[in-house]
This record gives C-alpha cells, structure tokens and sequence, in this order.
C-alpha cells in the first residue's frame, strides 16, 4: 500500500497478533509434551492409537473442530481489536489519509 513507512506496518502488525492471537485457544493447542526425536526430523516418533500406529509427521495435530474453535475466536478478536480503537496503534500514522 503506498503512502504506508514499514515500520508502522511492523508496529501495527505485531499489536495486533498480541491482543488477537496470543492467549487464544492455541495456547492450549501448543501446550503439553512434545516428543523427543533421535533421528531430528521424527521419522522415529509414532502415535499408537486403537487402529493402529500413526507415524508422527503424517499425524494431524488440530482437529477440525480445534481449528474452527481457534479461527472462531481468533475472528473475534480482531473484530474486537478494530472496532475498538484504544487497543490499536494510531491508524493515522499508519494509514494514509485519503486524498
């Protein structure tokens, strides 16, 4: 976009993953054991589960419904975070203004 310094986008961009993705839902989805791997790229790390075992990197770690929990809240947070102009960075230093 023209008009708009980087560092302001830096600036407003990292505002806005603070207040709209930290403290979500990903913070459970991140917490928990993650397992240790000899080989480093964990082709030696399987999942056991009733139907059998499941090779860690085919393994799908969010469900569907995790992730549309996430994305949900995640929407929401942004929503809250643009309507509500306290919590952003001066939109006028970074947007340009119209001509």
């Amino acid at each position: 976009m023209k008009g708009i310094d980087e560092k302001s986008v830096k600036r407003f961009s990292k505002s806005m993953v603070f207040h709209c993705v930290r403290n979500t839902f990903l913070e459970n989805l991140h917490a928990g054991t993650f397992p240790g791997s000899k080989s480093k790229d964990y082709s030696d790390v399987k999942v056991i589960s009733p139907f059998g075992e499941i090779n860690w990197n085919d393994l799908s770690r969010v469900s569907d419904e995790e992730m549309e929990r996430l994305m949900r809240e995640i929407t929401n947070k942004i929503y809250t975070f643009l309507k509500n102009p306290d919590l952003m960075p001066r939109l006028e230093i970074i947007l340009p203004k119209p001509s």
